[in-house]
């Protein structure tokens, strides 16, 4: 499963960015740009472009799903809500997991993997091991552990991260293993995927228009 986001410093931008250019992800082995570096912590790994905070990979225990928090423009500008991780002013407090850029399913064998309501009750994604860096990529892998029949599966989240002046890119590409001898099925479930949780000024019923690359 392959998917990429655009961060745009504008809506404007964002449009020249997509039509004007292109972009083909480096192979995980190439170096790093210049302007680009990651460190890696006990609970998180930083992120930053031009010596400037860019993005942090979260994946300390407290979480219960590793993910990428917060989302800027290359000017610096934050367009993920801050709650719960680093509240601002005028957030809303609904969904807790809903934080950054993340991945979950809320029906993989009848467990839920998206919802984040206790550990007796909802299922959660545990760092296998430290993420490991290769120039301007990142990746992890976390175990997915059911609230009732121990480790399902494996994940693997790799991000590529690329900055440049009209638009921050990550590349990002998840990998679902049923390497535990059970097979996974996912179910019908309206969450699941990737989720995107931005401010509360891109709500479509504060006025915001969004559009998908399609």
């Amino acid at each position: 499963m392959n998917k990429r986001f655009f961060i745009p410093g504008i809506a404007a931008m964002m449009a020249v960015w997509l039509f004007g250019c292109e972009s083909t992800p480096e192979p995980m082995g190439a170096e790093a740009p210049a302007d680009l570096a990651i460190r890696v912590g006990d609970d998180q790994a930083d992120v930053r472009a031009n010596g400037q905070p860019y993005t942090t990979f979260h994946y300390h225990t407290k979480w219960d799903k590793p993910f990428l928090h917060p989302l800027r423009t290359p000017a610096g500008v934050i367009l993920s809500r801050g709650y719960p991780v680093s509240p601002m002013p005028g957030d809303s407090e609904d969904h807790a997991w809903h934080r950054g850029i993340w991945f979950g399913h809320g029906d993989i064998n009848g467990e839920d993997f998206w919802r984040e309501q206790g550990r007796e009750k909802t299922s959660w994604l545990v760092l296998h091991g430290v993420p490991t860096v290769s120039g301007s990529s990142l990746e992890a892998l976390l175990h997915m552990q059911s609230a009732r029949s121990g480790i399902l599966g494996s994940i693997r989240e790799s991000f590529t991260f690329r900055s440049a002046a009209e638009a921050a890119l990550i590349d990002v590409v998840i990998d679902v293993s049923a390497d535990r001898g059970v097979a996974l099925t996912f179910g019908d479930t309206d969450d699941g995927g990737f989720g995107l949780r931005l401010r509360e000024e891109f709500r479509q019923d504060r006025g915001a228009k969004l559009a998908a690359a399609e």
